[in-house]
């Protein structure tokens, strides 16, 4: 049976010819126009669709049907489904990386709207029925050519319906009204605004002509305008509809950038950190969160020192390198917490290298954070950069350093602390590839307030975006602006650490930045990870939970407070003191417990 949303008003006005939509995104996606309307169709259906007994099955393309007369397509989706005797269960396989299925599919209708193809095809990969497959595909997807995507509101209905977890809790899987209404706030109004502003009339709802609007000479049939076999797109069309079937890692869309000759030379990578001023308040702030927070790891994990030898959480750290002279490391390296220093700069090619040491003492810095804040755990430095300021081969010696933490190291987690104003594609792949391997990666936001916004690899899907806050959990005023999705924010002003042995043994600074917030939050990643399954005695499914992005959100959003700015939006605040100091063991493993029954 077919089921319309909107119904025709005249039976005769039935148009004869189905078509699937599968058949209809070439065509479609050619159209401004044509992917907008459908889009809005189909994410306004799902609104009164979802947990309906119409919705028997999966919101898949190949469940809706298009009946279209000569060259006409109206853009009015007509959905398949099957009248049985008896009433049956849904038996939509739930995912493990995102809560909601259908907008999930959704999602990947949209996406395939602006591709012109089906998701896999334009990556090159066999079709699958495996939502947590095609999840990660379409984020990769979404990553390569979200640039590319003219409208702002059809971006942020996309992110959405990928990555619904800001908008929508835990809870709401058992609460389909709250679906509802999230489905039409985040995706069918933003289309809406993307309709309204292009200016659509009507009557394009009740009949999208697809010849009327190309751009090149309009096809007489429908038949021609449908794709043929053995045809490809002509080089006038626009390039942003043009489809590739080379995989993801070696896709390189126009406005990333591989060679240092097309990033400013004056780039600074590794931010614009200074040495403070001399603060007594300020830095006794800081001294009392971080006392407070390694209490916390103390405790919490008092009498458990068996399991933390088992649960040891293994941390990537692409940096500067590490001055290993300084006192902070002395017996650390190989026989300690320090398993390996490799380096990739001047043709080393991920050698071990103790020697090379680190000239900046970015790296030196937070490398000495990471072991002094961190639980158990064993620490691999990638040195990535000798300098600060970007360098010719720093992007490829970046990649190379993610594709070891995830080959060779094995890691649970990759802290950066640098960024570029642009996005880098081989850096995408190889975080991509290690968010599906379920490596939590952290990167720092950027230093530079509302002038600029977040930085590359911060803004790139499931990677965690670090914020700054003082001591008392006020936002640092050179953090960039907030976004619509999670914005986590931890200690990063006047942070004490070790520095370069130039200036002695023991020499330390205090420093302010994101990139200092970055491993800090990194720390309590670790703490959780090893925390979680001292605590739970079913950790053996929830501690693989917890290594996934959403597993990992899901708590820690437990531990945030919601710091609102003046626009609306709000940074989330990392506090542990206020969450474990407020809540009982049974409270704690409770709230847990239900953050990663996902």
């Amino acid at each position: 049976m077919l089921q319309e949303h909107t119904c025709l008003k005249d039976p005769e006005d039935f148009p004869n010819e189905e078509f699937s939509l599968p058949t209809l995104l070439l065509a479609i996606s050619r159209t401004e126009t044509g992917k907008v309307v459908l889009g809005m169709q189909l994410a306004h259906a799902l609104t009164y669709l979802y947990d309906g007994g119409w919705l028997t099955g999966r919101w898949q393309e190949r469940n809706f049907s298009l009946f279209g007369r000569g060259g006409k397509v109206p853009c009015k989706p007509w959905l398949k489904v099957s009248l049985p005797q008896q009433p049956r269960p849904q038996t939509i396989k739930q995912p493990r990386f995102h809560r909601f299925p259908q907008i999930l599919e959704l999602g990947i209708i949209l996406l395939e709207l602006q591709i012109g193809e089906g998701l896999e095809s334009s990556l090159g990969e066999q079709p699958t029925e495996d939502l947590d497959q095609r999840w990660a595909m379409a984020t990769t997807k979404f990553m390569m050519m979200e640039k590319h995507i003219l409208s702002d509101d059809y971006r942020r209905a996309l992110a959405f319906c990928l990555k619904p977890g800001a908008s929508l809790s835990a809870e709401a899987v058992k609460q389909p009204e709250l679906v509802r209404q999230a489905i039409h706030d985040n995706v069918v109004v933003p289309l809406e605004s993307a309709i309204t502003r292009s200016k659509i009339g009507h009557d394009i709802f009740e009949s999208l002509d697809l010849r009327d609007t190309m751009s090149s000479s309009p096809p007489s049939t429908l038949d021609q305008l449908l794709p043929q076999e053995g045809t490809r797109p002509s080089p006038s069309e626009d390039i942003r509809h043009q489809t590739t079937t080379t995989p993801a890692s070696q896709v390189v869309q126009p406005d990333e950038k591989n060679t240092a000759t097309e990033i400013e030379k004056d780039f600074e990578l590794f931010g614009s950190e200074q040495e403070l001023q001399p603060n007594q308040e300020q830095s006794r702030v800081s001294d009392d969160w971080i006392k407070g927070f390694k209490q916390i790891v103390k405790d919490k994990l008092k009498g458990e020192k068996a399991r933390q030898n088992e649960l040891r959480v293994k941390i990537a750290v692409l940096d500067t390198g590490i001055d290993l002279k300084h006192m902070d490391f002395r017996g650390e390296y190989k026989d300690g917490r320090i398993k390996s220093v490799r380096s990739w700069v001047d043709g080393a090619d991920g050698m071990e290298d103790s020697e090379a040491g680190d000239s900046s003492g970015h790296g030196t810095f937070i490398a000495s954070l990471l072991l002094d804040l961190g639980p158990p755990i064993d620490l691999y430095v990638a040195r990535v950069s000798k300098s600060k300021n970007f360098k010719q081969g720093t992007s490829e010696n970046i990649a190379n350093a993610l594709h070891y933490a995830r080959t060779e190291w094995k890691v649970d987690i990759i802290t950066m602390s640098f960024g570029y104003p642009c996005g880098v594609a081989r850096i995408k792949s190889e975080i991509t590839q290690a968010v599906q391997s379920n490596i939590l990666v952290f990167a720092a936001a950027s230093n530079d307030g509302g002038n600029r916004s977040r930085m590359f690899p911060a803004r790139q899907l499931l990677v965690f975006a670090i914020h700054s806050t003082s001591g008392h959990g006020n936002m640092s005023n050179f953090n960039p602006d907030p976004k619509r999705d999670e914005n986590f924010s931890i200690l990063g002003e006047y942070i004490e650490a070790a520095w370069l042995t130039t200036g002695g043994s023991a020499s330390t600074r205090r420093l302010s930045g994101t990139s200092f917030a970055t491993p800090i939050a990194a720390c309590l990643a670790a703490f959780m990870l090893v925390y979680v399954p001292c605590i739970l005695p079913e950790y053996q499914n929830l501690h693989h939970c917890l290594k996934s992005y959403e597993g990992m959100r899901n708590v820690l959003q437990l531990m945030a407070n919601e710091r609102t700015t003046a626009g609306g939006l709000a940074y989330q605040y990392l506090s542990p003191q206020l969450y474990f100091g407020e809540n009982t063991l049974a409270g704690i493993t409770a709230s847990i417990e239900k953050a990663l029954s996902f």
